[in-house]
């Protein structure tokens, strides 16, 4: 419950500053307010694409193993298109030859 309040209230917070600030970008700035909204959301895109994995068909059990490694790894082996199987995951290592016997399959 923590986590879901903790949430509400950044959101909230982030709402309130948008809300105080927009109007006086818009008197200093005019149409370059939204140049400034947009390169916020484009920095955002390319941090959600570069850092946070895929979880699209992942059970529970692989969802623990995948938050379990670094992220960056984790990302770079979805980009390639490799999808590393839960046993391989658990164990710690996994091998260019049994990752790629996997995504052969």
């Amino acid at each position: 419950m923590l986590c879901v309040a903790l949430t509400t209230a950044i959101t909230w917070l982030g709402s309130f500053i948008v809300a105080r600030t927009t109007p006086y970008m818009i008197t200093g700035l005019g149409y370059g307010t939204y140049f400034v909204f947009a390169s916020i959301l484009m920095a955002m895109g390319a941090w959600a694409c570069f850092f946070v994995p895929e979880t699209k068909g992942i059970s529970l059990e692989e969802m623990d193993a995948l938050f379990a490694r670094p992220v960056l790894k984790t990302c770079w082996d979805q980009m390639r298109g490799r999808r590393i199987p839960l046993d391989l995951l658990e164990s710690g290592s996994v091998s260019a030859e049994k990752a790629e016997a996997k995504e052969i399959e």
